[in-house]
């Protein structure tokens, strides 16, 4: 019985400290402001066999010398730059992205250091995703690495969809699994918005059965009464033409609303957090995540909801089964609280998969997809 766990949610990376960075060891010059002692230079000759002592005055040297010659003849040293385009005064807090290992097959949506970009005048791609897997209906004897390869090739057509089009142009929306017990970045979620609204969910769907449930309370999350708003002045910021393309969208998303019958409340209730989404986007609105860790669990984890944690819940609660269940995580990945260093993707060459690129989408004859150009916005 695969199940799949899908969170959505803005996403950062906690980075540490980098302990294999090492600057490099520069050679050792003498010291140009000491003058050496006055010397004479001898060469020796070979006249008739019988070794002749040659004298070369120093001063000889000096008229043969000029400043021309030396600078043309002169290599400078090469200048050594700063390591991921830190500054030297930076350099002694070189950082890295944290990890674990992965207890559950999980897949990633953006390209490590990347923000996953999504265009709020359609449905988020995980709402297709959900749906597309609960039509499946997989019998129980399906292989998991099969059952893996549908849900990637799944997230493939979603992503591939002329509506998502233009999230391509602006992030590396690229899809990679990180199999169970492989390295995977540790990421930050459900935290404060940095920079737009995004559809937060915790669903679970099951494949064989068709299933879909809100799943955050599985994880020990529970929604606030009031999230926190901020207004940091973006309304200001929309054109004519955004502000025409807001507010189509949300006329279409209400019309939709309003024609979604007889369907999973899930659907529902998606549709109504787009629009909020979308009346956030225009007031130019920063929200606080809807979700939090309980009051019991704060004191075991803090208050900042880390991925390992949220799946370490849910297996101890066995309602994850790390063998045959599988997570999708549609977030960013990008340092947190703007922290630099190198941003690169724990692998695994033997239990880790090559991430799917992100801007172009392959067909069965390696065509990239004609697709209309369209607005879209980064969320992270």
């Amino acid at each position: 019985m695969p199940r799949v766990f899908v969170f959505s949610s803005h996403g950062s990376m906690p980075m540490v400290d980098d302990e294999s960075f090492a600057l490099p060891e520069l050679p050792e010059f003498p010291d140009s402001s000491k003058k050496p002692a006055s010397k004479k230079i001898v060469s020796k000759k070979t006249v008739s066999k019988k070794p002749v002592a040659t004298v070369i005055k120093k001063s000889v040297i000096k008229k043969s010398t000029n400043k021309t010659s030396a600078k043309k003849f002169a290599v400078p040293l090469p200048a050594l730059p700063p390591p991921f385009g830190l500054s030297v005064a930076a350099m002694g807090a070189v950082k890295k992205p944290d990890s674990f290992e992965s207890p559950v097959d999980t897949f990633t949506t953006a390209k490590c250091g990347y923000p996953f970009c999504a265009d709020l005048r359609c449905d988020a791609p995980y709402v297709g995703l959900v749906h597309k897997l609960s039509q499946l209906h997989l019998p129980h004897h399906v292989p998991k690495n099969k059952v893996r390869e549908i849900i990637k090739q799944t997230m493939l057509e979603i992503r591939c969809e002329p509506r998502h089009a233009d999230a391509l142009t602006r992030a590396e929306n690229k899809i990679r699994c990180h199999k169970k017990g492989s390295p995977i970045t540790e990421l930050f979620l459900f935290g404060p918005s940095h920079e737009l609204p995004i559809l937060e969910s915790v669903t679970m769907v099951d494949m064989e059965t068709g299933e879909i449930r809100d799943a955050h309370e599985m994880f020990g999350l529970v929604e606030k009464r009031a999230p926190a708003s901020t207004p940091h002045g973006a309304a200001a910021q929309h054109d004519d033409e955004s502000m025409a393309g807001l507010q189509y969208a949300k006329q279409r998303a209400a019309w939709d609303l309003h024609t979604l019958q007889g369907v999973h409340p899930f659907y529902v209730d998606m549709k109504k957090e787009h629009i909020k989404a979308i009346d956030d986007t225009i007031a130019g609105n920063l929200k606080e995540s809807k979700f939090e860790y309980s009051a019991e669990l704060k004191a075991v984890h803090g208050e900042r909801v880390k991925l390992s944690d949220l799946m370490q819940i849910g297996i101890s609660a066995e309602l994850v089964d790390p063998e045959n269940d599988f997570a999708v995580v549609y977030a960013c990945r990008v340092p947190d609280e703007g922290a630099l260093g190198a941003q690169k993707s724990p692998r695994n060459s033997d239990d880790s998969e090559r991430s799917v690129g992100g801007k172009k989408c392959k067909r069965s004859r390696n065509k990239t997809c004609k697709q209309p150009q369209r607005k879209s916005k980064c969320v992270h």
